[in-house]
């Protein structure tokens, strides 16, 4: 399976247990990062509402993370943190939710967007 796709399935997931942003990444690249998904969902845990503060936003600190790990050079990782701020005005979670809320999307739609569309950057970052 992809990791598009398992994102996907992650988010969409009626399992008693959350991913957040970051887990929802995080668990889709176990296998780039090199760890179980056990040891992913972890990782993640405490990034999701932008690291419990509103602070950046957990799809953006987990993108960032996952390209570290994988060995990809900071330009490319700033590249992508540039075309997140250009598309999206913002990197900050509070943000990216109030922008949301004003046009009508809810929470869960909003993040489940950011998550697919980091999991595609990613994906074509990774295999380039």
């Amino acid at each position: 399976m992809n990791h598009v796709l398992r994102a996907k399935k992650l988010r969409e997931s009626d399992e008693p247990i959350h991913y957040n942003c970051a887990q929802s990444l995080f668990v889709a690249f176990s296998d780039v990062l090199g760890v179980s998904d056990e040891r992913a969902f972890a990782m993640g845990a405490n990034y999701g509402g932008g690291m419990m503060h509103g602070g950046t936003c957990g799809v953006v600190s987990a993108g960032l993370m996952i390209l570290s790990l994988a060995g990809i050079p900071q330009e490319k990782a700033m590249a992508l943190l540039q075309d997140f701020f250009r598309d999206h005005g913002t990197t900050a979670c509070t943000e990216l939710l109030t922008k949301a809320a004003q046009q009508g999307v809810t929470k869960k739609v909003n993040c489940d967007g950011l998550v697919i569309h980091m999991a595609e950057r990613l994906d074509a970052i990774l295999s380039a």
